[in-house]
């Protein structure tokens, strides 16, 4: 069992988004999924969360997908805090409580 992690704003979810977490779910048995948001951003972060639990409702029925909503302010890149990898790697662990096996990404991390 293989388990994956896509982190992002989904600001707004787009079709890049999707392709990148149809291409995750084809090969994980299991993913989460982590929309994270800022008080400062003009689409509401909950409102991101519930249109991606709308579009994936059904590999969350099939408990192939959680998604989670992470809503506290956090360094955003490294050079806004020397602790940047060790806070997201403790916010993190905290929310999926779960070994990740694979990340993907867009990003160059």
């Amino acid at each position: 069992m293989k388990t994956g992690l896509i982190i992002g704003k989904f600001y707004p979810p787009h079709k890049g988004h999707l392709y990148l977490i149809e291409s995750a779910l084809e090969k994980c048995s299991h993913l989460h999924l982590v929309v994270c948001s800022l008080p400062s951003e003009s689409i509401p972060g909950s409102q991101r969360f519930a249109a991606m639990q709308a579009i994936y409702q059904k590999h969350i029925v099939d408990r192939k997908l959680k998604i989670h909503h992470l809503d506290k302010i956090m360094p955003q890149t490294p050079d806004e805090s020397p602790d940047f990898w060790e806070i997201w790697k403790r916010e993190l662990t905290n929310l999926l409580n779960e070994k990740i096996d694979f990340v993907f990404s867009s990003e160059d991390y």
